[in-house]
C-alpha cells in the first residue's frame, strides 16, 4: 500500500485491513475492499493515483439479507448468523403452531 493510500485512510480514520481487491484489467483500475468498514478505492494502476473513495452499499444490503449484519456489528465469528436463524425459525414455529392449535378446521 502506497504512502498516499495510507494517509488518506489515516484522515479518513479507517483501519486498513483489506477483505478483497478487485483487479479489472480491461479499465486499468483496482478496487480496494475494507474487511472493517464499507469503503471502496479505486486506484488507477498505471499512475497509482486514487480515483475515487466510495461507500458500498451493495455490501450492506447483502449482509442484512443474510444475517451476517450482526456478526459485522457485533462479534467476529458467524455464532451470531446461526443463532439468529435458528431463533427466527423457532418463533415461526411458536406461532404457526399456536395458530394450529387455537383455529384447527381454518
Amino acid at each position: 500500500m502506497n504512502l498516499v493510500l495510507s494517509l488518506k485512510l489515516i484522515l479518513l480514520k479507517h483501519d486498513t485491513i483489506i477483505d478483497r481487491i478487485d483487479y479489472r484489467p480491461s479499465k486499468g483500475i483496482v478496487k480496494v475492499l475494507f474487511k472493517s468498514h464499507f469503503t471502496e478505492l479505486q486506484i488507477n494502476v498505471q499512475t497509482g493515483d486514487i480515483v475515487s473513495v466510495n461507500r458500498r452499499f451493495d455490501a450492506i444490503i447483502e449482509k442484512l439479507h443474510d444475517g451476517s449484519i450482526f456478526d459485522f456489528y457485533f462479534t467476529n465469528s458467524n455464532i451470531s448468523k446461526i443463532v439468529y436463524t435458528l431463533s427466527l425459525g423457532i418463533i415461526f414455529m411458536t406461532v404457526s403452531g399456536f395458530l394450529l392449535w387455537y383455529y384447527p378446521k381454518i
